[in-house]
């Protein structure tokens, strides 16, 4: 199960009224960035404190593609747990995916999110803790207030000290 992000969907209206700008999440720009089987497309960012849509797609040879939509809210970034995540090629696609979000964004933690009833929810729930991610409580002042989905965090490891020149 993938939460809808069209204009009729919860995470869409909930952004929406935080940020007060519908249309933003709307805007895509073409190819923002490729790394490897990586394709990066991102909304329009209209202001700094306005969220960007974010949509990963992984390349997977002749098994499709895997896609995680996201966004980018202030220093998080959200995204949604596509089908089938458990898959070697999904978990090559969420890695490379942290990394671009690591090396090209100042998120400081990454939330996964999928339905409670999902069939794979007790695999995605030890996949994902497995791979460093927290589970968050349904009350997080971060999330919103569904209590049909479940978060997880990922805190991005960031350098405290810029490098020194020796």
């Amino acid at each position: 199960y993938m939460i809808p992000w069209g204009p009729s969907s919860k995470f869409y209206n909930f952004l929406t009224k935080c940020c007060h700008n519908s249309a933003l999440l709307q805007t895509f720009h073409p190819i923002t960035a490729q790394a490897g089987n990586l394709t990066v497309f991102a909304g329009e960012r209209q202001h700094p404190d306005q969220p960007v849509q974010l949509d990963f797609h992984f390349a997977r040879g002749s098994q499709g593609v895997t896609h995680w939509h996201g966004l980018l809210q202030a220093r998080t970034v959200f995204l949604d747990t596509p089908h089938l995540a458990l898959d070697c090629n999904s978990r090559e696609s969420l890695t490379a995916t942290l990394e671009y979000v690591e090396e090209n964004t100042e998120a400081d933690q990454v939330l996964v999110n999928f339905h409670k009833s999902r069939r794979d929810r007790g695999d995605l729930l030890r996949a994902f803790g497995f791979l460093g991610f927290t589970l968050l409580r349904p009350d997080h002042p971060s999330l919103p207030p569904w209590e049909d989905v479940i978060f997880m965090a990922y805190p991005m490891e960031r350098e405290l000290w810029p490098p020194t020149s020796d």
